[in-house]
């Protein structure tokens, strides 16, 4: 978080190589909260290609450093948005995890077990409705605390 704040700062003084640096950081977290929302790596990482163009021209915006995570992951979340709409207008019903992605005969017993387990999970993840699916995968999938998906979502800790 410091890191971050630090990076933050020089990058909204203009100083590109921190921008980047900033982005470097944040680019693998913010690529697999879009892949887990999305579930299409080409709609991830165009959601996340725009998330950061956004991040670029609003960064002066930001009014709290130590709300930037939370931005990012609502602007993550918006851009998945937008791409699902460009897409189509109905949400996707597969979940690639990349162990699946392995031919199955090569697929240790427990990989394989874990895989379909996943399967499982993220295709009861894609049933719930937005908002819910939305809250899961902060929750129990980015590990954030339900005070920082409040804040997040704009909604009340309580809900």
């Amino acid at each position: 978080e410091q890191q971050t704040e630090i990076l933050l700062r020089k990058a909204r003084e203009g100083d590109q190589h921190s921008l980047n640096m900033l982005f470097r950081v944040w680019y693998r977290r913010a690529y697999q909260m879009a892949m887990r929302y999305v579930s299409d790596e080409h709609m991830a990482r165009e959601a996340v290609q725009h998330t950061f163009m956004s991040v670029y021209q609003h960064l002066d915006q930001l009014q709290q450093t130590e709300k930037f995570v939370s931005w990012l992951y609502r602007t993550v979340i918006n851009c998945c948005h937008m791409e699902g709409r460009k897409k189509q207008r109905s949400r996707l019903t597969s979940f690639d995890v990349p162990e699946a992605r392995q031919p199955r005969a090569q697929m240790p017993d427990h990989d394989l077990q874990l895989a379909e387990r996943n399967r499982l999970l993220m295709q009861a993840v894609e049933q719930l409705p937005e908002e819910q699916r939305t809250i899961v995968i902060l929750k129990e999938l980015d590990g954030l605390k339900f005070r920082e998906i409040a804040d997040l979502l704009q909604i009340s800790e309580n809900t």
